[in-house]
């Protein structure tokens, strides 16, 4: 089983998804951190000298490569992740995917004391949080569950995956 975490950067991804691959005993791939280690580059550098539409291509070879995958695992996917080429389509073919929605105040208080370098953001962080929900919200929502618990979210996911 392929479990996906899409949603706004900072919306808690891969904190979320290391501790849902502990507790489901799956293994756990942060899908920036496989195109970093796959291009032997940091994300920050493939948009400095690469741009990002390169970025998104990689993302997208790199996302066909992990929905053939046959373990068990939680894939947390990059904020842009679903909303590119038919990314979306792949993630809700291979596996079962979840949006993590989460407040823009949220959000903003997350990125501004976060330590990730995030390359779109050059900007206000709260006008930037409001534009990516704007521009993307569409391709969230078709996620096969939304999930807008935070405190109980790991259990919202088992539940749903593993019904008592």
């Amino acid at each position: 089983m392929l479990i996906y975490l899409i949603g706004a950067p900072g919306s808690g991804k891969t904190t979320y998804g290391k501790k849902l691959a502990s507790k489901l005993n799956f293994n756990f791939i942060d899908i920036d951190n496989f195109i970093e280690k796959n291009e032997n580059c940091s994300i920050s550098d493939i948009f400095k000298y690469e741009g990002e539409n390169y970025f998104r291509i990689a993302e997208n070879k790199y996302l066909l490569e992990i929905s053939k995958i046959t373990e068990n695992t939680v894939i947390s996917t990059g904020g842009g992740t679903p909303c590119f080429f038919n990314n979306i389509e792949i993630i809700n073919n291979s596996g079962i995917s979840f949006y993590l929605k989460t407040e823009i105040e949220s959000l903003t208080k997350r990125l501004e004391n976060s330590k990730k370098t995030r390359p779109l953001i050059n900007t206000n962080i709260n006008q930037y949080i409001k534009k990516i929900i704007d521009d993307r919200e569409k391709y969230y929502i078709q996620a096969t569950h939304t999930i807008t618990l935070e405190n109980n979210l790991i259990n919202s996911i088992i539940n749903i995956i593993k019904p008592t």
